[in-house]
């Protein structure tokens, strides 16, 4: 992912041009820079977008560097991060609206405060040895990896992340791939002290459930009304600030036409839509009903027998780190890097709605149990190796499944395949917005279930939105009944489908796995290239069994990023 680093060692000889070691660094859409202030080196490497938004600037006491998009300083970021610094430098970002990571650095008082968004949707990975006196981050988990092999610091397999990898697709906590580097969590505040090596550590936002039984179905619509719509809005103005068009995925699903098609009715009405699905799916003929129905510009990129699985897959992996499976981030890449973004400013999606208006919101009655239910191993006990991870799960024992995926499915899956875009766009979503997120954790379940009150506020507020069929129902969200009957019916299909044999969908990975031999060709070919590497033998058993043992696509897949993610890093 595109964008910031740092460095602060006692040592005299740093390393340079340090933006080298970016994945995009050599893109034409990317702006390199670099300084040096004593013992901190710093610089990024940067989509030249959003450039009064995106900074790096220096003075004689601070160092601020912002990357991402903010919707509400009233002053220039510079002097918009300062300010709010010096109002409460132990919660700083709590009141920036964005999509952001960033750091300030007070010459003065010599100390360094790291921060990110409530969903960590720009990463920062930090390495820190007070013992040694190094602290090393960066937005790129391969940045601080090659930095370490440039002082000579040993790297080793982190194998509770490693194993989290392989049970969920993703990591979880704080985990990467190597045990010394950790993934800065969400809504942080990082306090770096360089006087003495010590760290300060605060966070300013949470994904705790506060249903308020207070609230009534008509306060609920409206309140959701008004904070969709002032996220919408700010969204697009973004782009007009810059004078960019206006570009957007869309799909047979709710959530991506909620935002296009709310700003359609808000006066944006020029807008270029993108779609990748297999050729004939749902997805394809419900964005193009959309599409034609609206006068939209479309591009749809057919994924079809999955072409783009078969040659260069370790590309998708170098891309994010491996932080995400392959299932979760190669089609995006692969869609995207064929779009011309020169003259487009931010991609408007539709990422989490479903998981702020219901999808989630059931009661588990044992959240362990639930979780290996899930977990899928074929010809393997990796279950056994649970114990692996349990310390960043077990809270969740007594907190909410709704909150397990806001802060682990969510901001370690489902946005890190968005980070995986970044090298090319900034991406947005309205249901990113921190308020919407804190109202909605408020509605009571009753009124959730099967996304009731979502389905309810389009009928009310925005009927438009229900002129399409809903892909996950098979039918139009003309009413809750209908919706719950169209899933029902829909699932049994599927299943049967595949009882059959037959795959369909976005993405039927099985099915092209079966017709397309050089999928399979490629992934065998990566997992026997790279096998012999792996210096854990128990892993390397485990890696063997989940592989072999399976014909699960899906699974071979994790098996395969994981493979060339520890070939990045150690190799």
């Amino acid at each position: 992912m595109s964008g910031f680093y740092g460095i602060y060692s006692l040592e005299q000889n740093h390393p340079e041009k340090v933006y080298q070691h970016f994945y995009s660094y050599k893109f034409d859409n990317i702006v390199n820079e670099e300084s040096r202030n004593g013992h901190f080196t710093f610089g990024r490497s940067v989509l030249d977008k959003f450039m009064d938004d995106r900074v790096l600037w220096e003075d004689a006491r601070f160092v601020v560097l912002f990357e991402g998009v903010c919707y509400n300083n009233p002053l220039p970021i510079p002097e918009f991060i300062i300010d709010l610094y010096k109002q409460h430098p132990d919660c700083l970002a709590k009141d920036i609206d964005g999509h952001f990571a960033g750091l300030i650095f007070d010459k003065t008082q010599n100390k360094l405060i790291l921060f990110n968004d409530h969903l960590a949707s720009k990463s920062i990975y930090y390495y820190l040895d007070p013992q040694r006196s190094f602290f090393i981050f960066s937005s790129e988990l391969k940045v601080v990896a090659k930095m370490l092999d440039f002082f000579k610091i040993p790297k080793s397999y982190n194998l509770p992340g490693i194993y989290s990898f392989l049970a969920f697709g993703h990591y979880l906590g704080e985990h990467t791939s190597i045990k010394e580097i950790k993934r800065l969590s969400f809504a942080s505040n990082y306090l770096f002290d360089a006087n003495n090596f010590k760290i300060t550590y605060s966070r300013y936002f949470n994904y705790e459930k506060a249903q308020d039984f207070s609230l009534n179905k008509h306060t609920i619509l409206d309140n959701i009304d008004n904070l969709l719509l002032k996220s919408v809005k700010k969204e697009w103005n973004k782009d007009d600030e810059y004078k960019y068009d206006h570009y957007a995925l869309l799909s047979g699903g709710l959530d991506s036409r909620v935002n296009i098609l709310l700003a359609k009715e808000m006066g944006w009405d020029s807008i270029h839509a993108i779609t990748f699905a297999e050729s004939k799916s749902s997805d394809e003929k419900i964005a193009k009903q959309i599409v034609e129905k609206n006068s939209f510009k479309h591009t749809f990129q057919a994924l079809d027998n999955g072409e783009y699985l078969s040659k260069n897959i370790e590309e998708y992996v170098l891309a994010n780190d491996g932080m995400v499976s392959l299932l979760g981030s190669s089609h995006g890449y692969y869609t995207l890097s064929k779009i011309d973004h020169s003259q487009y400013g931010l991609v408007h999606t539709g990422q989490i709605g479903d998981l702020l208006f219901g999808s989630y919101s059931f009661k588990v009655k044992d959240f362990k149990t639930r979780v290996l239910n899930e977990l899928n191993f074929e010809g393997s006990s990796l279950k056994d190796k649970f114990d692996q991870f349990e310390e960043v799960l077990s809270p969740y024992q007594y907190l909410t499944y709704e909150q397990f995926v806001y802060e682990q499915k969510a901001i370690n899956g489902t946005l890190n395949g968005d980070r995986t875009l970044s090298h090319f766009a900034d991406l947005a979503s309205p249901f990113y917005d921190k308020d919407l997120i804190k109202f909605c954790l408020t509605i009571p379940d009753i009124f959730k279930q099967n996304e009731a009150i979502y389905i309810e506020w389009m009928n009310k507020y925005h009927p438009k939105l229900t002129m399409y069929k809903w892909e996950k129902a098979g039918v139009k969200p003309s009413n809750v009944l209908k919706v719950k009957t169209g899933v029902f019916i829909k699932n049994s299909k599927v299943a049967l489908k595949r009882k059959m044999g037959i795959h369909s969908g976005m993405n039927p990975f099985e099915k092209w796995a079966k017709s397309n031999s050089l999928i399979m060709l490629n992934l065998d070919n990566v997992y026997k290239s790279n096998l012999e590497h792996i210096t854990v033998p128990s892993l390397r058993k485990d890696l063997t069994d989940l592989y072999t043992g399976t014909s699960n696509i899906l699974q071979k897949m994790k098996v395969v990023t994981l493979l060339i993610t520890l070939k990045i890093h150690f190799q």
